[in-house]
């Protein structure tokens, strides 16, 4: 995406910033995630402009895939006999720890403080 030209007379100018060689990657890639060159990113993001995401088209892990569906699978089958007998089956609570256990390793970490939050509150 190219800047728009400026008026006449009215030339661009450098402004050089010192960064570690691991920020400047970081912001490179960031850049190209979005489709934008490091200098427009890095001007929109000072001047609070709008920066657009793109959402990532990356394909999921076939083995995490499947890991969480079955682990989905068994959750419902919990489900379906406690709707149907009222009883927790034997290894229901090996099954939640399963999850949990998963669902933490695989996601990245939540806003705790958003957590026991009254409704209305805590949202943007």
């Amino acid at each position: 995406m190219a800047r728009p030209k400026t008026a006449e007379g009215v030339g661009l100018r450098n402004f050089t910033v010192r960064l570690s060689v691991a920020d400047r990657k970081e912001i490179e890639a960031a850049a190209a995630h979005i489709g934008l060159n490091p200098s427009e990113y890095v001007r929109r993001c000072a001047l609070k402009k709008s920066v657009r995401v793109v959402p990532d088209e990356r394909k999921p892990d076939p083995d995490l895939l499947r890991s969480l569906l079955a682990i989905g699978n068994n959750l419902n089958q919990i489900a379906r006999k406690l709707n149907a007998t009222d009883q927790a089956p034997a290894n229901l609570n090996d099954a939640l720890d399963t999850f949990t256990a998963f669902m933490k390793a695989h996601l990245p970490p939540r806003d705790e403080s958003l957590r026991h939050a009254p409704k209305g509150e805590g949202e943007p």
